[in-house]
């Protein structure tokens, strides 16, 4: 099968697909607007053919929202990870976000963590004891499941010269 998801907005952005526990499809990213916020977090709950069980736009912030990364919990509901930017004073947030199965918002919260102006969300993962997210610039954040920090350690790579693959 083929579908097209549409979106009254000026412009759709998909960054992230997972298959659900039953067999469907959960998606996050970004729709555009002409005025502010300028884009919007979406997500969207497919079902195993393709077709369209529900829908969501949320934002937080008065410029850019976007989800990076959606994984399913196993209370069936949903976490998405991502940024907020906000114009003024400008600053991006990551933050974590808890949807129910039906697409609800459970609960959000954002993060600043490092010392950069810029900070976001990139990918999560579910563990036994709680969260782990991937941060922009080597970052990972470590939270509970009611996403009090645990901890968060940055790491550098070193710099000397790229190894090839061939």
């Amino acid at each position: 099968w083929s579908k097209a998801i549409q979106y009254p907005a000026t412009g759709c952005h998909l960054n992230y697909i997972q298959q659900t526990i039953d067999s469907g499809y959960i998606l996050t990213g970004m729709v555009g607007a002409a005025g502010p916020p300028y884009s919007r977090i979406c997500v969207a709950k497919l079902d195993l053919n393709g077709n369209l069980q529900w829908s969501t736009i949320l934002t937080n912030t008065d410029a850019i929202n976007e989800g990076y990364s959606i994984k399913q919990t196993p209370d069936s509901g949903y976490i998405v990870t991502g940024w907020l930017q906000n114009n003024s004073p400008q600053y991006w947030d990551a933050f974590l976000l808890k949807l129910s199965d039906s697409g609800s918002v459970s609960w959000s919260k954002r993060y600043h963590i490092n010392s950069t102006d810029i900070c976001s969300g990139n990918d999560i993962e579910i563990e036994n004891d709680g969260y782990l997210c991937y941060l922009n610039f080597g970052t990972l954040l470590k939270t509970d499941f009611l996403v009090n920090i645990l901890w968060n350690k940055s790491f550098s790579f070193s710099s000397g010269p790229p190894s090839y693959i061939y």
